[in-house]
């Protein structure tokens, strides 16, 4: 049986991490019922207290006990408790990827302007990068299409159908003249990638294999989870920040690319692309909004992938 007094120390961090419903975290239109929870159903987010313990009904109690332990009423701090709602926001302006970077390249002391900022970037996010890391095969069989086909009705092949010839035009992870080759894990999710732009008309598709095996970044599956009990409320708050930036990245990157987009509108995803280009990865593996359980992927280097034969869809 271990006692409160050595189990809290742990619970410390992860406490740290909630706070009342303040104008720091919740917006003056905003219902405390809707951003607002519990204190217990923010902790078993979690999963800290098993199936067991909560069906007794012990789990608020242990919570208590564990939350206050060596609360000091001159400490000006008010104690937890089970009833009140608490929120995990540290601010409520985190909404988006261009503010979670924005905050990430504040915390890291950083000019937003510095054109280094790709690079430093990937030095503080390269231990994180490292848990999405994943290995792509050589000889692993990817689709790309593209719309039309020849005057003589054949498919468009070879370099027509492969990455655009320089200068290459901006995308969600490369900025304008910078190659990069966007790719499909089956047809069905490039074809559905093609069919939302134009619904009409036939298209032009291949297959492309590896030339050797390829380090990439997955975040098709978001980040994975965090072990909140840590000794360092910063460090786990740092985790956190840096988890969240990374799902609202795959979130970002997913979204088509429209004909009348503004090419500003990348300047995010594209700097974090940067970033993940240089630690040394090949490429970033993202899910596809267009189809179920679809599969994206950009390669970095357009030579890394040799364009196989090409077939037409009407």
């Amino acid at each position: 049986m271990i006692s409160i007094g050595a189990l809290a120390p742990r619970f410390d961090a992860m406490m740290g991490l909630y706070r009342d419903l303040t104008a720091d975290t919740i917006l003056p239109y905003e219902n405390p019922l809707r951003v607002g929870i519990p204190l217990l159903d923010l902790v078993q987010e979690w999963g800290v207290f098993s199936e067991r313990v909560i069906r007794a009904d012990h789990a608020k109690a242990l919570l208590k006990h564990l939350a206050n332990y060596g609360w000091d009423d001159d400490s000006g701090e008010p104690k937890f408790n089970t009833i009140d709602l608490y929120t995990s926001r540290v601010s409520w302006s985190h909404s988006t990827l261009e503010e979670a970077l924005d905050g990430l390249i504040r915390d890291l002391g950083e000019d937003p302007d510095d054109p280094d900022i790709p690079a430093k970037l990937g030095d503080a996010l390269a231990e994180h990068l490292g848990v999405l890391q994943r290995r792509v095969s050589k000889g692993a069989i990817f689709y790309r299409g593209r719309h039309g086909c020849q005057a003589s009705g054949e498919p468009y092949e070879g370099t027509a159908i492969g990455a655009p010839f320089p200068p290459q035009p901006a995308g969600r992870a490369n900025r304008a003249g910078a190659p990069a080759l966007y790719v499909a894990r089956n047809e069905r999710t490039a074809t559905a990638e093609l069919r939302a732009r134009t619904p009409e008309g036939p298209l032009s598709m291949c297959r492309l294999r590896a030339v050797r095996d390829l380090s990439v970044i997955d975040i098709v599956r978001r980040h994975p989870g965090i072990n909140p009990f840590t000794t360092s409320e910063d460090l786990l708050g740092w985790k956190i920040e840096i988890a969240e930036l990374l799902n609202l990245f795959s979130d970002e990157l997913s979204q088509p690319v429209q004909s009348d987009d503004d090419p500003l509108e990348y300047r995010v995803t594209q700097q974090l692309s940067e970033a993940v280009r240089a630690t040394g990865y090949n490429g970033i593996c993202y899910p596809s909004t267009r189809q179920t359980d679809g599969v994206n992927l950009v390669v970095f280097d357009p030579g890394l992938c040799r364009l196989g034969s090409s077939w037409l869809i009407p």
